[in-house]
Formats: structure tokens, C-alpha cells, sequence
């Protein structure tokens, strides 16, 4: 029962319970038009003291046909994603440095209200330290840690959103290293087309040039010049143009073992089953 005029939802043995719509209960195609869906499931989750509702929302959308345009993406160190075309797309590592800084100075004091708690209660002036049942002191301690990881939890997942909508909106097939970050991969649902995993395997040290593969092409972590032609460019994007090549060289995109996910094209939205209202705050550039 959602009455999604007025914002409620009426829940099992709690009754109507009101929310704040940040999404609509409906899908905007990418000619612009938008459709209701079914919901099919309600979740209720608590993050950080705060409870959200997110309805599962089934949509019977016509898949449109994949942008022509492909690229190769590199994750690297210098900068966090790197194209065949030479674009980057940097986190925002100085702000995470900065909530990193705060974590470690909670946590030290987390350390602290525990080994002060044990000597109090070797000595017979406190009850004996029990974690399952914290003071009002270290349960403040524990809940702006959980905030600060909340922050950069966010950041995080802020950063690929936005990068996964920007090469969803400009290609139709990504090819990416077939590394374990998954993070990054399951961002990657918004593209327009495919998103092909190609072999990572000397994509670093490889001249797109002249094909020579040395490990001192790479005399630095951001700058790459060919020993045998001479051949410069930035390290990232050396690696997102040789995983281009792989990608094209190598298994056709179509080919259904090689897709990773196939989706909606120019949508901001997944297609088929999403959360298509949830009370908690979406990624900028997201909803």
C-alpha cells in the first residue's frame, strides 16, 4: 500500500509511515518520455542512525539501440580513470585524505575509552568493559565513525556514479581491464551499450605504436616513453588505448560471454528492475 501522493507507506504491523520521495515511482526513457512501473518489493534499512525505505520497481521499457562510439578505460594511480581519448576523471582524494585523518583520530579515541575502562574496572572503581553494551560515551565515539565512513562511502560511490553516466551518455561500448573492482564495474550499468572485460595483462608496459613491451617503457608511474621508438604519452592513457585494442581485436562485443551487462542507452536510470523511489540522498548528477 504506497500512497505516493502524499508520501507514505503502509507497512506491516506498523501502519502508514511517511517518507521523503527523492526519486519518482517512474522511468525517464532517453527520448524523454516517462512511464510507471509495478513495485514488486519494499526495503527497510538503517545506515548510520538513519532509516530509509527503497521500493523495488519493475518497468516494461523497449531497449534502444546501442551509440556506435567505443573507448578504453584505464584505472590507475595518478588519476582514478583514464580514457582512450585522453580524457581523466579524478577522485576527490584530498577530501577522502581529510575524513581518513578525523577516522584515525575517533579511533584512537575508541582505543583509549576502552583500555581507560579495563584499568577502571581492574581496579574496582567501574563494571567490567563489555563491548555489547557500550557507555553513552562510546556509543557517540562509535556513531561519528560510522558517519565520517559513511562520507567517504559516499564520495566514493558519488565518483563512479557520475563517471559511469558520462561515458554511458558518449559510447556504446566500454572495454575495461578484467581486474577485481567490482565497485567500478557495477557503476558501469549505466552505459549505453556493452562493457567488455578484456586481459589486463601488459596493457601498462605495451607501445601502442610499435607494440614493444618492456618494463622500462614505464620509467614513472605517470609517464611512459617507448625504449624502441621513442614513442611518449601518459602511462593511463597508454594503458585505456592498448585495452581499446584488445577490446576490439579481441571477441566480438556482441559475443554474450564477453558482456558484462547490457542496458538501457542514454537512460540516467537502470532499465527493467530499480529502486525507483528511495528516500535516501542519490549521487549528484544521478537522479
Amino acid at each position: 500500500h504506497i500512497d505516493d501522493v502524499n508520501g507514505r507507506v503502509k507497512l506491516p504491523k506498523i501502519g502508514w509511515m511517511r517518507y521523503r520521495k527523492s526519486r519518482p515511482l517512474a522511468f525517464k526513457c532517453a527520448d524523454g518520455s516517462v512511464k510507471s512501473g509495478t513495485v514488486r518489493q519494499i526495503h527497510i534499512k538503517k545506515d548510520c542512525g538513519h532509516w530509509f525505505v527503497v521500493f523495488t520497481t519493475e518497468f516494461d521499457i523497449e531497449m534502444p539501440d546501442p551509440k556506435a562510439l567505443d573507448v578504453g578505460i584505464d584505472l590507475g594511480v595518478v588519476h582514478a580513470v583514464a580514457t582512450s581519448d585522453g580524457q581523466f576523471f579524478d577522485l576527490n582524494t584530498g577530501r577522502i585524505k581529510e575524513l581518513e585523518k578525523e577516522i584515525a583520530r575517533y579511533q584512537r579515541k575508541v582505543a583509549l575509552n576502552r583500555s581507560s575502562r579495563q584499568k577502571l574496572g581492574k581496579a574496582g572503581r567501574a563494571e567490567a568493559f563489555d563491548k555489547t553494551k557500550p557507555s553513552r560515551k562510546r556509543r557517540r565515539l562509535l556513531e561519528k565513525l560510522q558517519k565520517l565512513h559513511r562520507r567517504v562511502r559516499n564520495i566514493r560511490r558519488d565518483f563512479q556514479m557520475k563517471t559511469a553516466h558520462t561515458l554511458a551518455q558518449e559510447y556504446g561500448c566500454v572495454y575495461v581491464e578484467d581486474l577485481k573492482t567490482r565497485n567500478m564495474t557495477k557503476s558501469q550499468y549505466k552505459a549505453g551499450g556493452y562493457v567488455v572485460a578484456v586481459p589486463a595483462a601488459y596493457t601498462s608496459c605495451e607501445c601502442p605504436s610499435c607494440t614493444c613491451t618492456d618494463k622500462r617503457n614505464r620509467p614513472r608511474q605517470a609517464q611512459f616513453r617507448c625504449i624502441g621508438c621513442g614513442y611518449e604519452n601518459n602511462a593511463d592513457i597508454v594503458g585505456a588505448i592498448n585495452v581499446r585494442r584488445k577490446g576490439r581485436t579481441g571477441p566480438s562485443a556482441h559475443n554474450k560471454k564477453r558482456i558484462a551487462r547490457e542496458v538501457s542507452s542514454g537512460a540516467v536510470e537502470p532499465f527493467a528492475r530499480n529502486s525507483g523511489a528511495n528516500s535516501e540522498n542519490q549521487p549528484l548528477g544521478v537522479a
